[in-house]
């Protein structure tokens, strides 16, 4: 009988010890929880890894750039002119300042669609493409700029050959105008020598003439004066 009282004794205490066991595992939990759930409101800021959103970066790429409208604000640009002035500007996209010009800002909606899907690799040759092509007509440019910088040094120096051969001509032509000039003085010179001396013998004759004239003058005159017996 003893023996059953102390039994029931020890596991009416073995039952105490394990509520009491079990109600400070619950308070040690709810202090766990109200710990847990008090934290500061402002949580210390970690720096994290940037996130990429492939799916807005699709949007992006599939949706076109904004082309920027054409103002009419006041830009240096070439305008066109009634006037009929050689001088007046043209406003053309065959003008090559006008072109670039305008070209700054033009943008291929239909092409931009298109090119949304290519992968990057293939948008960066292009580009490359571009590029490449950009630079073949700088250079050609340059190249054609360097050409017709020869062709004219090429001119400028035959139109100076041909400025001094023309010098040379005219000094030509002067000096036989000059010699033109001397010969008809001296034919002048001789044909009034010439007449100088047919003019002196002239003269002569008229002075012989006259001289036999006188000779014989006296005995003419008392020829004609003599009295008749």
């Amino acid at each position: 009988m003893d023996d059953i009282l102390a039994d029931d004794l020890f596991g009416s205490m073995k039952i105490g010890k394990n509520k009491k066991r079990a109600s400070k595992k619950a308070r040690i939990k709810t202090e766990a929880t109200t710990t847990k759930v008090i934290e500061p409101e402002h949580p210390p800021v970690t720096e994290q890894p940037p996130v990429i959103d492939l799916v807005e970066e699709d949007l992006v790429k599939a949706t076109p750039p904004h082309i920027p409208e054409e103002t009419t604000s006041l830009e240096h640009v070439p305008t066109t002119t009634t006037s009929t002035s050689t001088d007046a500007p043209v406003r053309s996209i065959l003008t090559l300042k006008f072109g670039l010009l305008k070209s700054k800002d033009v943008v291929f909606t239909e092409e931009v669609t298109r090119w949304a899907d290519l992968p990057v690799a293939q948008l960066g040759a292009r580009a490359t493409t571009h590029c490449m092509v950009v630079n073949s007509s700088i250079h050609a440019l340059a190249y054609q700029s360097e050409v017709n910088l020869k062709r004219a040094l090429e001119a400028e120096e035959s139109s100076r050959n041909a400025h001094t051969e023309l010098n040379l001509a005219r000094s030509e032509i002067n000096q036989l105008k000059n010699d033109m000039r001397a010969k008809k003085e001296l034919l002048t010179l001789l044909i009034t020598e010439n007449e100088l001396e047919e003019r002196e013998a002239a003269l002569k004759r008229e002075i012989k003439n006259l001289k036999t004239h006188v000779r014989n003058g006296p005995k003419s005159c008392f020829k004609r004066w003599r009295r008749p017996r």
